[in-house]
């Protein structure tokens, strides 16, 4: 069985209801790629609330779909314990194609590339944060900068909730994911996991915040992505996953007066209100964009590099060991102002 056509744009529907109303409301607007025609959930809290809201009906079995082109499943997968992988195997069994956010294990991703075959559609991994422009545009001036200059080495820092697509955007910096070597330095007191990946002969120093409310896993984050490309022309920083692109030249002796560091692009900072209003929603129509482009062009969305990032993301992880548990707590309130010195 292979998926239905429309005439227009792909159809769409939704699994799950939480983090999945970013992708909802995204994929509702005019602009959207894909026609949302429902919600597949449970029948109760998120899922019922969304379709609610949107006015789109809601399915609580997947066999009550009608013609569809593609799922997007945004439930939690094996790897943190959610039944994403098997629900996304049964909606390709239906010969639906699906989108899976992230995290995916590795060998998850294999056997659902394998069921996708067998059914004749296709399977996709979005990793959320490589679609958003200030990435994408971090992640393209650094490929401008690696084709004049060889990349020496990469500094990042991320909150353990969003390691993974930090290791997928390290594939599109560094030129080889192997010969590959994973070393954690011995734990010290403290919030952060230190480590080291040597991508053949590029070094990339990893510092993540390794602690996790167990009650409210998706909260409490202490940052998100920090990361520094360096070259002999000078460092390549992206000072936040929603921020700024900086560039700063290598100093040489005696120069022309000029600015320190030069902001590539965009030079706001966005509010969160941005973010969770154009940064995000723009993000996921870009990503389901581009897998109805690869089923379209019956192109492969997941390249072999993908998953080996994905399986460098694993042995990281699991050397680093599993995350510090802390508790729910009230952050001190402290605005930019206050920390400003008479």
């Amino acid at each position: 069985m292979t998926a239905p056509r429309t005439a227009g744009k792909p159809t769409a529907v939704m699994v799950g209801g939480t983090f999945g109303a970013v992708y909802a409301e995204a994929l509702t607007s005019p602009d959207s790629p894909v026609e949302l025609v429902g919600i597949l959930g449970t029948g109760a809290g998120p899922a019922r609330d969304l379709a609610r809201r949107l006015g789109l009906p809601l399915y609580t079995d997947p066999n009550a779909l009608g013609p569809v082109d593609i799922a997007v499943v945004v439930v939690r997968s094996g790897v943190v314990g959610g039944a994403g992988a098997r629900i996304s195997a049964e909606l390709l069994e239906r010969g639906i194609h699906v989108l899976q956010e992230q995290p995916v294990h590795a060998d998850e991703i294999v056997e659902l590339l394998r069921v996708a075959a067998r059914h004749g559609v296709r399977y996709g991994v979005n990793d959320f944060y490589s679609s958003l422009a200030p990435v994408r545009r971090f992640v393209g001036a650094a490929q401008l900068l690696a084709a004049r200059t060889p990349v020496r080495y990469v500094q990042a820092r991320s909150a353990i909730q969003v390691v993974f697509p930090l290791f997928t955007m390290l594939a599109d910096l560094v030129p080889a994911l192997t010969p590959a070597r994973v070393e954690i330095l011995p734990p010290t007191p403290g919030a952060f996991d230190t480590g080291r990946i040597t991508l053949g002969d590029i070094p990339v120093d990893l510092l993540i915040d390794n602690q996790l409310c167990a009650s409210d896993p998706d909260n409490y984050v202490r940052l998100m992505h920090e990361v520094t490309v360096g070259s002999d022309a000078g460092e390549l920083v992206l000072t936040h996953t929603h921020g700024r692109t900086h560039w700063r030249r290598r100093q040489t002796g005696a120069v022309a007066d000029r600015a320190i560091t030069e902001t590539i692009g965009d030079a706001d900072e966005p509010t969160t209100a941005t973010i969770r209003e154009r940064i995000w929603p723009d993000g996921v129509r870009r990503a389901v964009a581009d897998f109805a482009g690869a089923i379209a062009a019956g192109r492969n969305p997941v390249s072999h590099r993908f998953i080996r990032a994905v399986r460098l993301w694993s042995e990281f992880t699991a050397a680093a060991g599993p995350a510090t548990l802390i508790e729910p707590f009230e952050p001190p309130p402290i605005t930019a102002e206050e920390l400003l010195t008479p």
